[in-house]
């Protein structure tokens, strides 16, 4: 049994890197990568590697393609357990602590339904956070009637480590890989990003 995606993983590192196709002409998803609001790369309409020509998967490059996302996924939890440990708060609460220092200001609600919290939850959580010393609610600036959580000199200093331990991981594997391999592989990560939540 074998799978059909769309596109083809050399034809996405090609576009990425704005080079042309072989028959002369520019890709036609060759334009320039637009990043979210959170500053991630977007999925591209019609999918991660747009509508063109099909490539079949096998089951064992499918099965080692799914072994390797298990055990990323896995070395994730290890890594939030290990940052919330270097950080000595729940694991649970360094995410949102992280979440807020990727984002910016969000409302109560808005963190809960990043993190898939109840608002009870979210409420003693970010009571811990703040009798840390590491968030505080505030007004927000566009509307003073809007409460938001904001993270204070201290939380963002201890967001900020725990976002340079990962970039940190990140470039040590990526600057062995060629140009076009690291822009599929932030493709990927980001399709994957959507279709996992979804």
């Amino acid at each position: 049994m074998t799978s059909t995606l769309p596109g083809s993983l050399d034809s996405a590192g090609a576009s990425a890197r704005g080079e042309s196709s072989a028959a002369g002409g520019p890709r036609p998803d060759s334009a320039p990568l637009d990043l979210d609001e959170n500053g991630m790369l977007g999925v591209p309409p019609g999918g991660l590697l747009g509508s063109g020509a099909s490539f079949v998967l096998d089951d064992e490059t499918a099965g080692a393609i799914v072994s390797s996302l298990r055990d990323l996924l896995l070395a994730g939890e290890r890594f939030r357990h290990l940052i919330a440990t270097n950080l000595r708060m729940g694991v649970t609460d360094a995410v949102a602590l992280n979440c807020l220092g990727a984002r910016g200001p969000m409302s109560a609600g808005e963190l809960a339904e990043a993190l898939s919290l109840t608002p009870g939850t979210i409420t003693a959580l970010l009571d811990r956070l703040e009798s840390g010393g590491l968030a505080r609610r505030s007004p927000a600036a566009e509307d003073r009637r809007r409460v938001v959580v904001v993270l204070t000199e201290r939380g963002h200093a201890a967001a900020a480590a725990s976002e340079q331990r990962l970039q940190a991981a990140v470039r040590s594997v990526a600057s062995s890989l060629p140009a076009g391999s690291r822009m599929t592989l932030a493709q990927l990560a980001q399709a994957l990003r959507h279709d996992l939540a979804a």
